[in-house]
């Protein structure tokens, strides 16, 4: 029998008043870490950006390109709303994230009956410092996808485990909100897989503890289908209205491109194709590298569609996917293009060869691809492995020990809930651009306007050595160079000619080096204060350097980011001990749950939430070990609030365990 729960805010007014002053500040907090606008980033936050313009013009995702369904449109959607609304992006994606976790806060108060409880897990989940992280000052989807993340978990245990009988059309609309967040939710970003296990727990235990009842009932034949349809109906109207989200996208993008899918990644088109160029055999195979030079040149010899990529993916698009990969990964001896970036160097040759101008056209293209190749390899032409026709690596025990070890990096940036780092980058990029950022999602980071000045004199005997400036990376830097009359330091040196220079540039001292020449000869030296050369027949000396960099962010904002940083780091150090110590009791709970099974809210998120953070780690040490650098804060952020949730929730079990006991 459920216990029956009576109206437990009577006399809490204090403690509502306390999560809304907590979310006040929290809204506060985030005004202080304004947009990071990488206007240049055509592939995420751009492409974002246009997305949203696009909806607002009325234009669906604009004109087709190669990028128009690279990715899902439920960030776009997201952006488009809060212009219209007149809200900066980063606030709305706060108040998203703060509404989730008041849901969650409030039922918990309620299940416990002790609203300090709710109070506490609020507060915990409001000061999230992943929030607060430069990665997240970004326009990028894990604003909203965590916030997305935990309402699935929160809105499932809320529909499978209700406080007290829920009435039927109660229980529909519930079902219904639970399958429209999930739609949001797959079209956000293209790996949603992850999220499944855990609301696989939820079922799991529901299932569990309708079984422990039917076991029970006097009649359980003619119980068995009302108790089996407690699950499985709501379930159903979840998949009804999440599909009705998902294939009403995808009809849209019928009528609008010509093609039934809701990103181009998840078209079988593009992954067969993708999987084909995949299982041609390397002949020394290297980490990173799905496509290496070798298996390139196979491909050409076997397929006139790859012939056609050859140029781009042999010339300057491919060098340059390939310089940004192992740039990002410093690697100096560079093996090829890595697989984190081969997908959009693919897709990059394709349109470059003219299998852009319409969707249709460039699926026909990647399936007259996997033709040519998978004939190739079926008939023994060129060596291949296993058919293949997704753009996950193959699984291999040699990668069972790197992924082993990724998962112990991984888990300390998960359950710190970050690396210690907040703030916001400059933003850079076009001014025009960066505006057009601005006009959008609201306050953005003010760009790295780098201003530096010196302000000194030179010597030499004639003729007068001539100064310049030279970047130590060989990156061409503006610089302007003022010389004026110095009486008094040719006055200080005879026979030398002198100038007093006022030099002005945008490259810091550090990373540029000045250059006399006096003839034939030349002298270099880094760039510093006080004496910088003392020859017979040169001299020079800098008076003063002037560093006038421009603060991304304003005087009060800094200060709050300072603030709020002890937060941040507080959390990194305390968070894994109590991750630690809630994971024990969960399991201690869990058993003694199955022994005696019945509704328990609590503990069916909390092992939920426990399920996400798991999953979270097992994919990213994969990705990690296998295919793209995945150890950062952005990939890990979506399971962050479910870091947050389950050591409380697990604290509070515990509580309410003692007291019964």
């Amino acid at each position: 029998m459920q216990r029956a729960y009576g109206p437990w805010w009577k006399g809490s007014q204090a403690m509502w008043l306390l999560c809304g002053a907590l979310a006040v500040i929290s809204l506060w907090l985030r005004t202080c870490f304004p947009v990071h606008a990488i206007a240049d980033a055509s592939y995420d936050d751009a492409l974002f950006v246009r997305g949203a313009y696009a909806l607002s013009a009325h234009q669906w995702l604009g004109p087709f390109d190669h990028l128009t369904l690279a990715k899902g449109m439920g960030y776009p959607w997201f952006i488009r709303i809060t212009g219209a609304l007149g809200l900066p992006l980063k606030l709305a994606e706060q108040l998203l994230y703060l509404a989730v976790c008041g849901l969650l806060a409030s039922e918990v108060a309620k299940r416990t009956r002790r609203p300090w409880a709710g109070v506490a897990l609020f507060a915990a989940l409001a000061f999230n410092p992943v929030l607060w992280h430069p990665e997240l000052a970004r326009v990028i989807r894990e604003g909203i996808y965590l916030s997305q993340s935990l309402a699935l978990i929160v809105l499932l245990g809320l529909l499978l485990f209700p406080a007290h009988k829920r009435a039927r059309h109660r229980t529909f609309v519930l079902a219904a909100s639970t399958g429209l967040v999930f739609g949001g939710f797959w079209l956000t970003r293209e790996e949603g897989v992850w999220i499944l296990p855990a609301l696989a727990v939820l079922a799991v235990m529901k299932l569990v503890q309708q079984g422990s009842l039917w076991r029970r009932c006097p009649a359980p034949r003619a119980a068995l289908l009302p108790m089996l349809a407690q699950v499985l109906f709501p379930m159903l109207v979840v998949a009804v209205f999440a599909q009705v989200v998902i294939q009403g996208v995808k009809a849209v993008n019928l009528s609008r491109y010509g093609v039934f899918q809701s990103t181009e990644f998840h078209s079988p088109s593009f992954t067969r194709a993708y999987g084909a160029l995949a299982r041609i055999r390397h002949d020394q195979p290297v980490r990173y590298v799905v496509f290496p030079a070798d298996a390139r040149q196979r491909a050409y010899a076997v397929s006139s569609a790859a012939r056609e990529l050859q140029p781009f993916l042999e010339g300057d698009s491919g060098r340059s996917w390939q310089r940004i990969g192992c740039n990002q990964l410093s690697l100096t001896d560079c093996p090829g293009i890595l697989s984190g970036w081969f997908m959009w160097a693919f897709r990059d040759a394709t349109a470059l060869a003219g299998h852009y101008r319409s969707a249709p056209d460039a699926m026909a293209f990647y399936d007259r691809l996997t033709r040519e190749i998978n004939e190739a390899c079926d008939q023994g032409v060129i060596p291949c492995n296993a058919a293949r026709d997704s753009l996950k690596p193959e699984w291999a025990w040699q990668d069972l020990q790197p992924t082993l070890h990724a998962a112990h990096q991984v888990l300390p940036v998960l359950l710190g809930l970050g690396d210690g780092r907040i703030g916001v980058d400059p933003s850079y990029g076009a001014p025009d651009r960066i505006e057009w950022f601005r006009q959008m999602v609201g306050p953005v980071a003010l760009p790295d306007a780098k201003r530096f000045e010196l302000r000194g004199w030179i010597a030499g005997t004639d003729p007068l050595p001539m100064l310049s400036l030279a970047p130590k990376d060989g990156t061409p830097q503006p610089w302007v160079l003022q010389l004026l009359e110095a009486p008094d330091v040719e006055q200080a040196f005879p026979g030398m000619t002198a100038r007093r220079f006022h030099l002005v540039s945008s490259c810091a001292p550090g990373a540029c080096r000045l250059i006399a020449r006096q003839g034939t000869q030349s002298s270099v030296v880094d760039m510093g204060t006080g004496s910088l050369l003392d020859t017979p027949t040169v001299k020079m000396h800098v008076d003063t350097w002037v560093d006038h960099r421009t603060d991304p962010v304003t005087s009060r904002q800094r200060r709050l980011q300072h603030a709020v940083r002890p937060i941040a780091k507080a959390y990194l150090q305390v968070w894994p001990f109590g991750a630690a110590a809630g994971a024990v009791v969960l399991l201690i709970a869990t058993w003694q749950w199955l022994r005696r099974p019945r509704p328990d809210f609590m503990l069916a998120v909390a092992l939920a939430c426990v399920a996400a953070v798991a999953v979270r780690t097992v994919l990213l040490a994969y990705l990690e070990a296998t295919s793209i650098p995945s150890i950062n804060v952005l990939y890990a952020s979506p399971a962050s609030p479910m870091v947050i949730a389950f050591p409380l929730m697990a604290f509070l079990i515990a509580i309410r365990r003692r007291k019964r006991t």
